[in-house]
């Protein structure tokens, strides 16, 4: 076979295979096999690692609820709307979310919120309005305090614990009910996280 016989035979060789890839490719084949094959795998790794991130966000969440509420548990509901509070209530309180902080890095501030929406506690010091011996007093929660409407923040007495994510904010924030040793509620714990946290 001469070299002009290869050419010719390598030129036809190619003219026939591109004719037959550009047929294959106006045919639909090609979007066949993508759908078929690469699109459900995709739809796979992706379904997978929705999965991994849905079961990460719960045991995160399930882990401060049950921070959170390990902490409501350690505290004299009814005291915290109490008019005086005696010292060693206000050392154990303060110690008890100085542990928070420490603990929780991401942790950002506690408020206790009555119906009227009086705050009675807050590790803000901005909401401090006043400051006594045996008590402190907060600021009302209005919404120049929060960029979130506060009836969106409090929770009624049929409500159960809850979770309101504060895009604009990035925080994260966790509401529960408060309900005092005589089966009343009180008001609305609210605790405050970095959205960073989650990440």
């Amino acid at each position: 076979m001469t070299n002009l016989q290869r050419v010719s035979l390598s030129l036809l060789i190619t003219i026939i295979l591109v004719t037959g890839f550009t047929f294959l490719a106006s045919s639909g084949l090609f979007d066949y096999i993508e759908t078929a094959f690469y699109q459900e795998r995709v739809a796979e790794v992706i379904e997978r690692d929705v999965r991994y991130k849905a079961e990460k966000v719960e045991k995160f969440n399930d882990l401060y609820f049950g921070r959170f509420e390990n902490v409501l548990s350690e505290l004299d509901i009814g005291k915290i709307f109490a008019p005086n509070w005696d010292r060693e209530y206000i050392f154990r309180q303060n110690n008890l979310f100085d542990k928070l902080s420490d603990e929780y890095q991401g942790f950002l501030y506690a408020r206790f919120v009555d119906t009227e929406r009086r705050i009675h506690y807050s590790t803000k010091e901005s909401d401090v309005e006043r400051r006594g011996e045996y008590r402190t007093v907060y600021k009302t929660l209005d919404e120049e305090m929060t960029s979130i409407p506060v009836e969106e923040l409090l929770i009624s007495d049929d409500e159960n614990k809850s979770l309101y994510i504060d895009g604009n904010g990035s925080r994260l924030i966790y509401r529960f009910p408060l309900i005092d040793d005589l089966g009343q509620f009180r008001g609305t714990a609210l605790f405050y996280l970095s959205r960073s946290q989650l990440e």
